[in-house]
Formats: C-alpha cells, sequence, structure tokens
C-alpha cells in the first residue's frame, strides 16, 4: 500500500482539454475537496458532507468543458430564476420540478471559485498516483507524474487558468519546470519554508505581483518567472545568494523593488542582473521568535514585522511585531 492509499487519497485527477492537449491536476479528489473549502469555521456539516463535494464534481465538469466562472454564475441566475416561475405553479410537477432547478443553481453556485483558490498547506505530495498531465502528438503520448515525494511536480497545475491563489505544502522542497506554466490569472502563491529549488518556467506568464523567498532558498532555474509582467516585489532572505540560471526573471518590465539581506545586497544585485530602474534594498535579517515582549511609552518604532517575521513598511491587518528605539518589542493587532 502506498503512502497516498494509506491516508485515503482518490488517485482520480481532473481533466480539461487546453490547446489540444489533456491537462490535469494530479491531486485526490479528497485532496481537492479540502483545499476547496472556504474555512473550517464557515462549512457547516451539510456542506462539507454534501454541498461542497457535489460542487466539486461540478465544478470538475465544467473545468473539463471549458466554462469560466462567471458563466456558471450566469448559469445559476437563470436556473433560479426557472425555479422561481415553476413555484408560481400550485401542482406537484411544476413544484418538484422547481425544487430541482433550485438545487441545480445551488449546486451551480458552489462551484463558483472552488477550484480557484488551493490552500495545500497541510497536504503531502508523494511519488506515484495517476498521470495528471499528457501531451499527445502524432501517435506517440508522453505522460507525467510525480516522481519524488514533496516536490511540485512538471506541468503539475499548468493551464489550470481560473486559479487564483494557492498555498503550497509546507513540506515541498521543489518546484519542477512548468508547475504553474501559463496560469494566467494566478496572483497569489505562497512558498513553502523548506523550498530549496524553482525550476525552468515554472510561473511562466502567471499574474503574481509579489513573491517571498524562504531562507532555504539556494536555486532558481533558467526563466522560472518569464513573462509575469504584473510583478512588482521580490524578496530574497537567503543569507547565501542563491543560484540563478539565464534570467529567472526574463521579460518582468515591472519590477520596482527587490528586498535582499543587508549585508549582500551588492551581491544580489550582480547576480540578478536586472534593469536599473529596479531598486535593490537592503534588510535586517528578519527573525520569527521574539525573545521579549514589552511596551514602551516614550520609545519609538524602529522596525515592524508581520507574523511570519518578515519585515513590512507599514502597518498590514493582523499581528505586527514592533521593534523600538529602546530595544524591547511589542506585538499589536491591526484589525
Amino acid at each position: 500500500m502506498t503512502k497516498k492509499q494509506q491516508k485515503g487519497y482518490s488517485d482520480s485527477s481532473f481533466w480539461g482539454e487546453v490547446q489540444g492537449r489533456e491537462v490535469a491536476c494530479g491531486l485526490g479528489f479528497r485532496a481537492l475537496l479540502r483545499s476547496s473549502f472556504k474555512s473550517k469555521d464557515t462549512e457547516e456539516w451539510l456542506d462539507i458532507h454534501f454541498t461542497r463535494p457535489v460542487g466539486l464534481v461540478f465544478a470538475l465538469l465544467w473545468h473539463r468543458l471549458g466554462v469560466t466562472p462567471n458563466m456558471i454564475t450566469i448559469l445559476s441566475i437563470f436556473l433560479g430564476v426557472a425555479a422561481g416561475i415553476m413555484f408560481f405553479f400550485t401542482d406537484t410537477l411544476h413544484n418538484v420540478l422547481g425544487i430541482i432547478l433550485l438545487m441545480l443553481a445551488n449546486f451551480c453556485d458552489s462551484t463558483d471559485g472552488q477550484l480557484a483558490t488551493l490552500d495545500l498547506s497541510d497536504a503531502n505530495i508523494v511519488a506515484g498516483g495517476a498521470n495528471y498531465y499528457k501531451v499527445k502528438r502524432g501517435l506517440s503520448t508522453k505522460y507525467y507524474n510525480n516522481a519524488e515525494d514533496d516536490v511540485v511536480g512538471f506541468y503539475m497545475f499548468a493551464n489550470c487558468g481560473n486559479l487564483t491563489s494557492v498555498k503550497l505544502p509546507k513540506t515541498a522542497k521543489k518546484i519542477e519546470l512548468y508547475a504553474f506554466n501559463n496560469c494566467k490569472a494566478l496572483k497569489e502563491c505562497t512558498l513553502p519554508e523548506q523550498l530549496t529549488e524553482v525550476g525552468s518556467y515554472a510561473f511562466t506568464s502567471t499574474a503574481l505581483t509579489e513573491i517571498n523567498f524562504p531562507s532555504t532558498l539556494n536555486h532558481l532555474n533558467d526563466k522560472s518567472f518569464n513573462k509575469c509582467s504584473n510583478l512588482k516585489t521580490i524578496r530574497f532572505t537567503s543569507s547565501k545568494v542563491p543560484d540563478f540560471d539565464n534570467e529567472p526573471f526574463a521579460d518582468c518590465p515591472n519590477i520596482e523593488k527587490v528586498f535582499v539581506p543587508e549585508s549582500l545586497v551588492e551581491d544580489y544585485e550582480e547576480q540578478l542582473d536586472l534593469p536599473e530602474e529596479v531598486t535593490f534594498v537592503g534588510e535586517e535579517p528578519t527573525t520569527t521568535a521574539i525573545s521579549s515582549l514589552s511596551s514602551s511609552a516614550d520609545a519609538v518604532e524602529v522596525a515592524r514585522y508581520n507574523a511570519a517575521g518578515q519585515r513590512i513598511s507599514r502597518p498590514v491587518k493582523g499581528l505586527n511585531i514592533i521593534k523600538l528605539s529602546n530595544g524591547k518589542v511589542i506585538k499589536h493587532v491591526v484589525r
């Protein structure tokens, strides 16, 4: 029995035709279902065990047919109106049809955005399982599946056009080439603390605006963030400059700032070789372990960090950790 089967994951994948190629995200149905929940606090028992599973089946069907979220929303509106018309009649048949139409409208509505945001932070990626990507060329077919544990595999999310946000598994250590290639709606990607390498063209043609690399990063491959035209801010926290292959940020014309450890500004600037208008900003080493917490009326703020220990320039929603001029540190929650 494989590790995947022990966890109860199905080998089913979702497929869709994209430019003549069949694409699938190589995740089991249960893993996809868990990742599509809004939150544990807002999902009711009926949502978890009925509405969301059925909604996910619909979402996979829409994905395969190439139906967009906006089209689903319009369809659910028409179904709701049709249900209302059915309820106008008093006979049983029309009322039953109204109930069915209302249920279909509800299921369609529940799929809106269900595959747009994936939180995989508590999931595990394991080797093997079903093929999640294949390319047909004439009579030959090339299949891809995960070859290593804790590795986001080749083409794993490629061409998932409705994906807007993803939190990768905490244990993921590598992102292979083309993993998120052509995910044109992808605006946010939370990289795990264990990540060491990002493959070539992994995030080509995405809508990322900001990317924060963990301190464990040691290698960015050739054009790993190629053609990310919305990318403006990059943050490196590695105390040693990673290996940068040929132009990892090629054709990213709107990069404004690159934040790096203060003592390595020149090294990062030389190795990345970005356009002259890009500003490199040195930061003090960040820490997630604050040893002393207190308050002082006389001291002034000299630095501010978020809950992850990353330095920020202004207050952000949630926990803010403030370093004062007297050396003390205070916590402040911004609501």
